[in-house]
């Protein structure tokens, strides 16, 4: 993967990107998958798919990207925007996306948000996974086998609280050094109000833009 800092109104942005190794074969009309993190994790967690699927590398570009620090508390919709700066900037016009979390969150935004700043820019499909609905099922969404990680949205979390939110979460073990130190990282203020808002409705009726999006063609 090659790594980019992108100079933006939105800030310095960190991206990084890979062109299809198989180049003999590659069709140039191929979408790149745009890989999007979860809340507290860095696009760093998506190393091990990146290294083992090699399917994907070989026929595919990829680009991985950062959310930027903001002032103001998050949302998966203000999240989405600095998205679209940074797919025109790496030529992603043609994207399939894989949103992990509240990263799922950020790449159903992005369907609007994409519309709103009339960007050339096609979404070929949207693959979501570990995204809990809101807001009925978002608080049980962060559950696991009865494992609390609410450690992620609380300011005043240890160290200790967040090792065993890293235990619950990642199989590998020992779990990655880089793990520990992205939640350790973390702005757990700003994640829990980023939270607060998503459930009081700051985003879009995610459900219908699916529905929306499919009589469009939209693969999900």
């Amino acid at each position: 993967m090659e790594e980019h800092i992108l100079h933006t109104d939105f800030g310095d942005l960190y991206t990084a990107s890979s062109r299809p190794s198989n180049t003999s074969t590659i069709k140039s009309s191929s979408p790149t998958l745009l890989l999007l993190h979860g809340q507290g994790f860095s696009s760093r967690v998506f190393g091990p798919l990146i290294e083992h699927a090699t399917s994907l590398t070989q026929n595919h570009s990829i680009i991985v990207f950062d959310y930027p620090a903001t002032a103001a508390p998050p949302t998966p919709r203000t999240q989405a925007k600095p998205i679209i700066t940074t797919l025109r900037l790496r030529s992603g016009q043609d994207v399939i996306v894989l949103g992990w979390s509240v990263g799922g969150h950020v790449a159903l935004e992005l369907i609007s948000a994409i519309a709103a700043a009339s960007a050339s820019i096609k979404i070929h499909g949207i693959m979501i996974c570990g995204t809990p609905p809101v807001p009925k099922q978002h608080i049980s969404g962060f559950k696991k086998d009865g494992a609390d990680v609410s450690a992620l949205f609380n300011p005043d979390a240890t160290d200790e609280d967040l090792g065993k939110v890293a235990d619950t979460l990642i199989q590998t073990r020992p779990v990655p050094q880089f793990i520990i130190d992205d939640l350790q990282r973390l702005d757990r203020r700003a994640g829990r109000s980023m939270i607060v808002k998503h459930m009081e409705g700051s985003s879009s009726n995610q459900v219908e833009l699916l529905h929306q999006s499919r009589e469009n063609g939209l693969r999900s």
